[in-house]
């Protein structure tokens, strides 16, 4: 296997969750942070199957999707669980917090943007921080299992 490379803006967004999990699992990888202009450039060339990054490339594989590759770096760095219900439990996580930024961003004015993060963030957002402090007061400190 190839060193993955990530490719995605030179900001944290829906990039860092992967370079922390890579960087957590001690996995080798190129951190490749592309400015606007080549962002357009490679995506009108067709360097990204949908048309967005992050991507992930393994072996000539371009993987799409933020949430697939956080779930790859996990899996390669060790901190992805192989419990079934364990990693099913890790999905709902992830999933539920990428719900919640799809719809934190959506189109209007600075002020109906503000607004809508803010319904969001006191919503759903609160709903999920509390899941998250539950599992972590019953699992000593650990959001999953005894070393995640």
């Amino acid at each position: 296997m190839s060193k993955p490379e990530l490719v995605y803006f030179d900001f944290a967004g829906r990039g860092e969750p992967v370079r922390l999990a890579f960087a957590l699992g001690d996995v080798d990888f190129t951190d490749t942070r592309i400015p606007g202009e080549e962002f357009g450039k490679r995506k009108a060339a067709g360097d990204f199957p949908m048309g967005s990054v992050p991507v992930l490339i393994v072996d000539g594989l371009t993987i799409h999707q933020s949430t697939s590759i956080l779930r790859y770096a996990g899996k390669l760095g060790g901190s992805y669980p192989t419990d079934p219900v364990q990693s099913a439990l890790a999905d709902a996580i992830a999933d539920s917090w990428e719900e919640l930024l799809g719809q934190m961003f959506t189109p209007g004015s600075e002020e109906e943007k503000k607004a809508k993060r803010t319904a969001v963030l006191e919503n759903g957002g609160k709903k999920l921080m509390d899941f998250i402090d539950a599992q972590l007061a019953k699992d000593h400190g650990f959001l999953i299992s005894d070393k995640i």
